[in-house]
């Protein structure tokens, strides 16, 4: 994988899962403005995007390898957290009741916590000291 856009993909993916827990299971969820949900959510759309097609480009050159499955899978559970979130949102914008925009929001940060683990396993596969436990310990503190 590249550094670089490796070290991009990685930041965005990680405030991506941080930022959805904090908005999904902080204690303001339902006590602050309507507008601030709404702004939130869409800026973790916008970070797990961006990180899915960040990993595009590192992901090229396992091509061939276990590893590139890995990453698809990687890849395959941001989409996943990218369209619960994108409905978490949809439904609070129509003002469903809160809970269904809730547990849909939760399941898009299990989504995202759930990437974590093809990536770490690529990094493990790569010589990562501590094999893929540390990896995700790892990403979850850098979440």
């Amino acid at each position: 994988m590249t550094v670089a856009a490796s070290v991009l993909a990685l930041v965005l993916v990680m405030s991506a899962v941080g930022s959805s827990a904090l908005l999904w299971l902080g204690p303001t969820f339902g006590n602050v403005r309507h507008g601030y949900e709404l702004l939130t959510g869409s800026t973790v759309v916008l970070l797990a995007w961006g990180g899915w097609a960040a990993l595009a480009g590192p992901l090229v050159a396992l091509e061939g390898t276990p590893g590139a499955r890995d990453g698809d899978l990687a890849r395959t559970l941001l989409v996943v957290m990218i369209a619960l979130s994108v409905a978490a949102l949809v439904t609070l914008m129509v003002r469903v009741p809160d809970v269904l925009a809730r547990v849909l929001g939760l399941a898009a940060t299990i989504a995202g916590v759930a990437a974590f683990w093809p990536l770490a396993t690529i990094r493990a596969a790569g010589g990562g000291a501590g094999g893929v436990t540390q990896g995700v310990v790892e990403l979850l503190l850098g979440a």
